[in-house]
Formats: C-alpha cells, structure tokens, sequence
C-alpha cells in the first residue's frame, strides 16, 4: 500500500517547519498531491527523498536557483560545476569580508579605549564607511545564504565572553547597560531611533521588560513576507482561548473527532475591539430616553418628546427624559429653555440632555422638585442659566451643577436596568466591541454592575473607573473586582473631570474661543485638588483615567502629574489616561510621551463636531483636534473611544475619521493628522488592551489570548478608504461565544 504523509508529518519527520515545505513549493521545487474535496496536501515517499535533496544543497550552500537547474538536469558535469562555482564565491566572500571585519576591530578598539570628552566623530565616520562596505558586500550576494545558522553561531561565540574583541568582553553586562542607558533617555526626550544590524538580543532585552520593538529591514521581499504575517488562515480555540493561529494545514493539526468547525465565508476576522471610554450603564439608560439627535428646532423637539411620553405611557409624576440633542445642529442655535420644555408638559418634570452629556435643560415642574431658583448659587465648575437681567434660572445647566443634578433624578428599578444592561451588550456587540468601560463609576451605580455580574448576565467583559471624588475606598471594599475580572466586571482605577465640552463652549482653554474676548471656558479642579487625587491615585497604585478637552485642562494634568512623579522614588507604571485629548498640543503630547501618559482621541469629533469645532476655535485650532499622527510621531500608544452614550460605539465610523477626517460637511480636518487603517486598527485593539493592562490577554489573534473577534464583511485593509465607515459587522465572538450574529454562519 503506497504510503502518504500530511505536511505537518513531513515537517516533523524532517524537523523542519511547515512553511519552509510551503516557500520550497511556491519556488517550484515541489509538487505534492492535492486532495480533490479539500485541496489538503499529500506528499509520498518520492516527494520526502526530493525534499532530502533540496536540504542538503540548501546545506551546501546553494540558491534555490542553482537547485532548480540541478533537479532539472541531473547530471554530474551539472553538480560538479555549481558546487565549484559555489565554493569559489563563498572563499571570495571570505577573504573579502575579512578585511572588512578586520578594518571594522581596529576602529572598535580605537572606539572603546576612547575617554569621556574627546572627539569620536571621525572614528563614527571610519564605522558608518565600513558598515556601508558590508551592506554593498551583502547587496552583491546573488545566493540566500542560511542567515539563521549564521546568527546562532554569532551568539554563541559572542556569549563565550573570550575577549577576542574587547567590545564582547562582559556582553550581556553591556547590553543591560544600553538598555537603563536608553530607558533614561526615554523619560527626558522620548524619542529613539535605533539602526542597527544585529541577531535580537537587544531587542529581546526591550521586549521582555514590555517594550514594543519594530523592526525595519530595506529588502522589498521582506517587507512582503512581513504584510502576509498580518493574515492567518485559521485559528483553533479551546476553553475560550486561542490554541493555534496560522494556516489551515497548521490549525487543521489540532483538530480532534467533536470539534466544531466553523466557517467565516471569506469574511474578515479581527481581534474584538476593545471600547477606551464610554458610559456603559449610561448607554442602558438611554435606552429609555427619547432620542433627539434627528430634531432640527424647537418645535421637532416638543412634538418628538410629546409623542415619546404617550408611547410609554408615563405616569403623571414620571420625568420625562430626551437626549441628544445639540444646539449647533438646531434652527434656533441655541438652547431650549424652561419655557420651550413646559409646551411638553406642566406636569410630568422634563429633562433635555446634551449630545455631549455635559449639559442639559429642566422644565418648570424639574427646577420645582430639585428646589432651583434665584436663591440657588453656581457651584464650582459649573453654572445655572437666567432669565436676562435677572437671577431666575431659565432651566439651562452645565458642568457640575447639570451632574449635580442628574445624581438626584430618580434610579430606574432594578428589574428594568438589568433588562437595559442585556440590550446594551448587544448593542456594544452589534458593533463589534467585546470589552466596554463604565468611565465614572459610584457606588450606587458599582452595585448595580456587581448584581449585574453575580447573576451571570454579563456577557461582554466591563472595566469600571471608580469616581475618585466619592468612591475611593471601593477597590478596599471590593476587592474580589479590584484589578481583575470577577464574572466579567472588574474595577480598573479612577476617573476624574476637568473641564468640559468643546463644541459647548465649556472646554478649558489657554487662549479665548472665536468671537471671545476673554473666555476660554473655565476648570473644574484648582491645581491644589487635582495633585491631591493623583497622588492619591499613585498611593493606591491604580490608574488615572481624566477628562480634558481643551489644553488648559491638558496642561493642568501634565503639570500635575510631572509634579507627583517628580516627588516619588518609585516609578511604576502607572499608564495614566488623557480621555478625549481633543485640544492637546503637540508639545505637551511630546511630554506626555516622556511620562508614558495614554491619549485616549474621541476622533470622531472629526466628523460629528468638525465643522463646529472651526467655528468655535478657528482653522489653526480646529483643524488639529485628536491629533493622532502627532502621537505617533512622537512613538506614543493611543486609543479611539466614542464616550457612549454622546455616539453609539461605531468602531468603523471611529477609524474612518481617523483616517479621512472628513467632517458632516465635507471639509477635511486637518490632513496632517490623517493616518493609515492599520495605525486606527490599533487604537481599538492591541492599543487599547495596552489601556487597560490586558496587553497579554486580549487585543490581538495571538496564542494563549481570549477568543475575543470581531467579523467584518469587508477586510478594511483592503477597503477603499472613504468606504470605511460603512463596512458591517457580520460576528462577535466573546471567548469563543457567539454574542452577535447579522447572518448564520456555515458549520461542519
């Protein structure tokens, strides 16, 4: 019976990977059976003693070309020239780069016995001229030599520590002193550039204490093979984690009799987003709102809030509740006021709240149960509106005082918000999102999520941010959800405000708004506060996530935090997180990096705000809101959010802005922040799980991560940019569950 192998036997059989066989068959050299149903390779005795012959020329030293021309002329005049060949280049070769190599230790040693102050500037240039000598030597190779035998050995002669070249004497001791070296540096310019040719082993250092290494090499052959790494035919899970990712042949390995295989119908599979920012339960309660985002004036408004009052057949004394709606977009361009609300009804309470959260209006019958009146005082951080020329309040709140007056509405009934919670997990799925955040958590609000995860009805992972002005004390008090999941919820640090919104004009700026005189919006911390909670957050050693909009708020946290960090011996890592950025210069972006704070962009207010936000700031200030290139000019880790509820988490309407920041009407903003799709993937995967400390466990199809994907019907690599936004999800998959499905899946 005729005897056939499977790619993965031959491999293991040979001791070689699966892929060299692949690249040997792409370049022609073999050609192994295919089954007829699933195309499955099948090699047979003469294909192994083929492959036999290939690794020993390859051994020998041979191009793939030499040995295509031997195989197809086998003959011994043909070996016996391609090996005579051969062995002329190589001793060459030798003698070549030996004189080289020698020129190369003379200027090392030269280099290395240098004293502190003089001038090395010629015998740098003395390297670079050798260097560019070994790169023309190495340009001129026509054969592909076994560079990874090369290296191996490389290692093992420079770790001997012989001394043969003073610059190898105490290798690794000088290794770790580049890289405390280049760590210090970090902190004062944030900015590195490495070239190099070398075997990793710096590199390596960097990786294994977290740093992201990014390697570059000129050959365009490389560059392809390092495009192809982006893709993986397969991915094979178990218990909720990825057991093997890489082509069918490999995963296919895996495989046991029961398995589950699933087919995705050539759609595009890509880790679950992770969301940076938003309000989860937030997002749930406006399930129960009426949406105004549509309404183009007034009068849309109280005919849209009449209609939604009557369809849910509120009670009397029910507060009737809108959301959404912004005054930039409305025929009147401004705010409603008491008056306007009181034509929805004189007897229910009535609240309109802002497209950005920031602000709302309360009717007559609202401002009468909370007690607002001419007696009632701004508190810091926020304002009431009046009635001109006088202190009657008009039903307009902003800031603190609209928060201060949200946290005394009545709380929805349990049964209720538990229902809304399911309906938001499937609208954060809808979209793509397996992991969400509750960004300005309490503990009423805390005890709702802990019920809400007792009870096994989170299916989406929820990072909490604790309110660091009134909940502390909950990572002592709750500590099972303290940095770490506890069915699915988990408290992940604190949050903090400090200013407002800028296309409510309440973001804190350094110079006026357009049409201003002196108004640049206003804080809501004195310096003194915000030091105090940061280090309180540095105490507790939990991570800070604050809002700043406008770059007064942004200056005020950087200042802040250099300060605290400048008083500490200890310097964890403490990722902290600017939520929006949306104003942040260039140069306080340059000391972020040095601090290793996190911008969170809430970059599509490109699209949503964009237009606003030149009115409000004009062109040189507007057109540089979230601005992401510059983050990554400065090598910055950077996330995307959409503040939910202010917009629903749309993750591909978020990286369509990110890379055609194209407003609602038409106008480009700022083409320079423009960036590619794979820098905006990253900002809502392997970015974002950098955010929350999961780097390790979620953000990319890597082994050992959670099965967390998000299937697309288009693959945005190869989507026409300005088609971006409408790409659909077709899947979410939560540790291997199905939590949203747009269409049945084909099973085997």
């Amino acid at each position: 019976m005729k005897t056939e192998y499977t790619i993965s036997q031959i491999a293991e059989k040979l001791h070689i990977t699966t892929n060299k066989i692949r690249f040997y068959e792409k370049k022609g050299l073999l050609t192994p059976m295919r089954e007829s149903q699933n195309r499955y390779r099948k090699f047979g005795e003469e294909d192994i003693f083929r492959l036999e012959t290939i690794l020993l020329y390859r051994s020998l030293g041979l191009s793939i070309e030499a040995i295509q021309n031997i195989l197809q002329c086998n003959k011994k005049e043909n070996y016996l020239t391609h090996m005579q060949n051969q062995w002329m280049a190589v001793n060459n070769e030798i003698h070549r780069l030996s004189e080289i190599r020698k020129s190369l230790e003379m200027v090392l040693d030269k280099v290395y016995e240098e004293t502190e102050g003089q001038d090395l500037e010629k015998d740098f240039l003395k390297i670079i001229e050798q260097s560019n000598l070994l790169c023309q030597v190495k340009n001129e190779w026509k054969d592909q030599w076994d560079f990874d035998g090369w290296a191996r050995a490389y290692d093992e002669d420079v770790k001997r520590d012989t001394g043969a070249l003073k610059i190898y004497e105490n290798y690794e001791t000088v290794l770790q002193m580049v890289f405390e070296e280049v760590e210090n540096f970090q902190r004062k310019d944030g900015k590195i550039l490495e070239i190099g040719v070398g075997t990793g082993n710096l590199a390596g250092k960097f990786l294994q204490n977290k740093y992201h290494i990014i390697g570059i090499d000129q050959s365009r052959q490389m560059l392809a093979v390092a495009k192809e790494n982006l893709y993986a035919e397969a991915v094979c899970v178990e218990n909720g984690r990825i057991q093997a990712v890489g082509t069918l042949d490999d995963v296919m390995q895996y495989k046991t009799d029961g398995d589950e295989m699933v087919d995705l119908q050539g759609k595009t599979m890509l880790p679950g987003f992770l969301d940076a920012h938003s309000h989860f339960v937030g997002a749930a309660n406006a399930m129960t709102q009426c949406d105004l985002s549509e309404c183009g004036n007034f009068s849309e408004i109280v005919d849209a809030m009449k209609m939604f009052a009557e369809k849910r057949n509120l009670s009397k004394d029910a507060w009737i509740v809108g959301c959404n709606y912004d005054q930039n977009f409305l025929e009147e361009k401004r705010h409603p006021d008491r008056y306007v609300l009181d034509e929805i009804s004189h007897t229910n309470p009535v609240l309109l709240i802002h497209a950005s959260s920031h602000m709302g209006v309360v009717n007559s019958k609202g401002l009468e149960i909370q007690q607002i009146d001419e007696k009632t005082e701004d508190c810091p951080g926020g304002k009431y509106g009046r009635i001109a020329g006088t202190r009657i309040p008009d039903g307009y709140m902003e800031e603190k005082a609209f928060l201060a007056f949200q946290s005394k509405l009545p709380m929805t009934s349990m049964e209720e918000l538990m229902q809304l919670i399911g309906e938001a997990q499937k609208m954060y799925a809808s979209y793509g999102v397996t992991t969400v955040q509750d960004g300005m958590v309490g503990k009423p609000l805390f005890e709702l999520l802990k019920y809400a995860s007792a009870n096994g009805l989170l299916k989406l992972d929820v990072v909490g941010y604790a309110d660091i002005m009134t909940a502390a004390d909950l990572f002592e008090e709750e500590r099972a959800y303290a940095n770490r999941y506890t069915g699915h919820l988990k408290m992940g640090g604190y949050k903090i405000f400090l200013d407002g919104s800028p296309q409510g004009r309440t973001a804190w700026m350094t110079k006026p708004y357009e049409g201003e005189e002196n108004y640049c919006g206003y804080p809501i911390h004195t310096d003194e506060e915000l030091n105090h909670y940061i280090e309180l957050a540095l105490e507790k050693k939990q991570q800070l996530l604050a809002h700043c909009n406008g770059d007064a708020a942004a200056e005020q946290y950087i200042g802040q935090f250099e300060k605290a960090l400048s008083k500490r011996t200890d310097k964890d890592l403490h990722r902290a997180v600017m939520v929006h950025a949306q104003l942040v210069r260039k140069d306080q972006l340059q000391r972020m990096a040095a601090i290793g704070m996190i911008p969170s962009f809430f970059v599509a207010h490109t699209y949503y705000w964009g237009d606003i936000h030149l009115q409000n700031f004009g062109e040189k200030r507007g057109s540089q809101i979230s601005p992401v290139k510059d983050a990554i000019d400065y090598g910055m880790k950077y996330t995307f959010h959409q503040d939910t509820p202010v917009i629903p988490p749309d993750m591909m309407r978020t990286i369509s802005s990110a890379v055609n920041r194209i407003s609602r009407g038409g106008r480009v903003i700022g083409e320079n922040q423009k960036i590619s799709v794979l820098d905006a993937l990253k900002a809502v995967t392997i970015y974002a799980a950098y955010q929350y400390f999961e780097e390790h466990e979620k953000g990319s199809i890597e082994c050992g991560k959670y099965a967390d994907f998000v299937v697309l019907e288009k693959n945005p690599l190869k989507t026409p940019k300005e088609e971006l936004a409408e790409i659909k999800v077709w899947m979410t998959i939560k540790e291997n569950e199905v939590i949203y499905r747009s269409g049945e899946a084909n099973h085997e």
